[in-house]
This record gives C-alpha cells, structure tokens and sequence, in this order.
C-alpha cells in the first residue's frame, strides 16, 4: 500500500515558546506521516551565524522526528537576485550544522523561481540548486523550487520538489489547474499543492479536495487562513493533517 501524502509546512511562525507545539504534536501523533517543513527566520538565514535563542531552542525539537525533514528558506527573486548573495544564505544554512549538530538543516527552499524559460535563469537555479546538493553540512542536501506554478519543466530537473501551485482553494476549483496537473508528464510524488483561504466546507467536500490533491501531488499544505497564512496555524491544522495521514497516497 503506498504512503500517505507528505504534509508541506511553510512554518514562518516565529518560535516564541510554544508556538510550533502543534506541530511538534502531529508528527509524534502520526509517526508514518512525513512532513516537510521550511524554516524562516528573516527571510533566509539573517545575518548572524545562527538565529536567536527561540529558533536555537527550537529547531532541534524538529529535527529530533525521524518523520520530520526541514528546510531553510532562501528567495531567488525569480532569478534575478544577485548569485553571490543567494550562495552566501546557502552556505550560512550549510553551516548551521558546524556550528551545532542538531541545528542541521535537511536542505533549502527556494522561494520565488522562475516559471518560464530563461536560459540565464536556468543557469542561476542549475547554480543554486548545486550549491545545495553538494555541500556537506546538509542532511539531506534536498532542494525544493516554489515557482507556485507549473513551471518550464527543464527547471524542475535540478530540484527533488516542485511547488506547482500556491493559491487559494477558489483558485483551485476554477483554474482548470487539476487537468495541467493530470497531463504533465512528471513523476507526482515529486510536486507540491499548497492551498490556502480554505471556506467552511463540509467534511465530504474536504475529503474529495483532500484525494483529488493528492492524487496530483505529493506533498499538500492546507489552510482555512485567508492572510499571514504560514505565520500561523490553521484552526483546523489537526483535522487536515488527520486527514492526510488516512489517506493512501501516490502509487
């Protein structure tokens, strides 16, 4: 029987004591479900050779959950941000782990990549992505595009996931996005869906959107939040991550 979907977490809450007990909570409560979740102090990194004692406390309680894989975040500006400086975020990641073992990050998140070909974008991301992949203070030195969209799929060589669509539940019901998904010749498992401005929908309408995503994509993220949705949790956070857990996912 295949795995359940992968939970995606944008976790961009800042860590004041408590604030990610919810999640620490649902991946001890789910031990067979994976989450993926990306780490943000300030936007990347910032600027000392380690965040504040809030995310020092509390990102070796994530990394403590063999389920648990985590990301630091890095944005590309669509590829038109200086290469220098998206390299030194990956190397300040990087280097976390030197600094403290349990500090380790599993990899980067790139946000804003491009979507339509460039052959000096493709360059930048085949740049960036490598610097990942073959640095040594990564656990898993994983990579992950976010251009929200289908992107050029020449791009989504260079990364072990593809964030192939970042928008609202309205968007999703309407775009005609499911049929792109179903047509794109492109292993699932290796795509992301993160959905947000969840209405009140009734728990057959939830399930079917829970099924059809993922049977598209592997990893979901979902949210009832219509605003600063990654800076906090939904209020439903429980029953959509018990959601995914009963699902059989990807074949």
């Amino acid at each position: 029987m295949a795995p359940p979907p992968s939970v995606f977490v944008p976790l961009y809450i800042y860590p004041n004591p408590g604030a990610w007990d919810q999640l620490y909570q649902a991946a001890w409560q789910y031990p067979d479900l994976d989450f993926t979740v990306v780490v943000n102090p300030h936007s990347g990194p910032g600027s000392s050779a380690l965040p504040d004692a809030n995310y020092t406390r509390e990102i070796p309680k994530l990394n403590e959950f063999d389920n648990v894989r985590t990301l630091g975040y890095v944005a590309t500006d669509y590829g038109s941000k200086a290469l220098d400086l998206t390299l030194a975020e990956i190397a300040m990641y990087a280097a976390w782990a030197e600094k403290s073992a349990n500090m380790t990050m599993d990899g980067v998140f790139f946000d804003e990549t491009p979507t339509h070909y460039d052959a000096n974008a493709d360059a930048y991301m085949q740049a960036v992505s490598t610097a990942v992949q073959e640095s040594d203070g990564f656990g898993e030195s994983f990579v992950v595009h976010n251009p929200g969209y289908i992107p050029d799929q020449r791009y989504m060589a260079y990364a072990d996931l593809t964030v192939v669509f970042e928008q609202t539940y309205s968007a999703w019901m309407e775009m005609g996005i499911s049929h792109q998904l179903d047509d794109l010749n492109y292993n699932k498992r290796n795509l992301v869906s993160l959905v947000h401005s969840l209405p009140d929908i009734t728990e057959e309408s939830l399930k079917c959107l829970a099924d059809h995503l993922q049977l598209l994509t592997g990893h979901v993220f979902l949210t009832s939040l219509d605003s600063a949705y990654y800076q906090s949790f939904s209020p439903q956070f429980g029953e959509y991550v018990a959601l995914l857990s009963s699902i059989r996912g990807l074949r």
